[in-house]
């Protein structure tokens, strides 16, 4: 519940240093329900790699992302676009992606909560069929969450774009 309606006065900081000045001043359990929320966006983000990663579009659709799910990636294939919509979209990414590469897969090195929104530092890894060629590669995933479900994943190739992105510092 970030930037919430609560009054913000103005305080000194002798009055009370645990507050800077201008900070708004949270409900009783809001500290404690945004950090419930943060962890469950955080496990529905597992969850989606899990089911992304066995190629289970229809287990993640509507349970765990939203059904105008988007997947934003960098403009790396000429002829590809950059967004992918819904469960059709995500299976046709899946697709183009297998094409490409032999095999390949994310690894969620680090999860991070800011909010309604999850950076995941990852690594990608593939192996090219006929080329043989072996990439591994730094890269961010930026989650986007509402009400327990993903609506959207960013696919970063600087994570210090990502963290940016989400308000974030490493």
């Amino acid at each position: 519940m970030r930037g919430g309606s609560w009054p913000a006065p103005a305080l000194d900081d002798e009055e009370e240093p645990h507050r800077r000045r201008g900070e708004q001043e949270l409900p009783p359990g809001a500290r404690d329900t945004e950090r419930a929320v943060s962890a469950e966006n955080v496990e529905v983000a597992r969850k989606l790699y899990e089911l992304f990663a066995r190629r289970d579009i229809a287990a993640a659709f509507p349970d765990y992302a939203h059904p105008d799910f988007e997947l934003r990636v960098p403009p790396l294939y000429p002829d590809a676009p950059e967004v992918f919509r819904g469960p059709k979209g995500v299976e046709a990414w899946i697709a183009m992606i297998d094409e490409a590469w032999a095999e390949w897969r994310f690894e969620p090195e680090r999860y991070l909560e800011a909010g309604s929104t999850v950076v995941v530092l990852a690594r990608l890894v593939a192996e090219g069929g006929s080329s043989g060629i072996h990439l591994e590669r730094d890269v961010a995933h930026l989650w986007v969450f509402d009400n327990g479900r993903a609506t959207g994943i960013r696919v970063y190739l600087d994570r210090a774009e990502a963290l940016e992105a989400a308000g974030l510092q490493e």
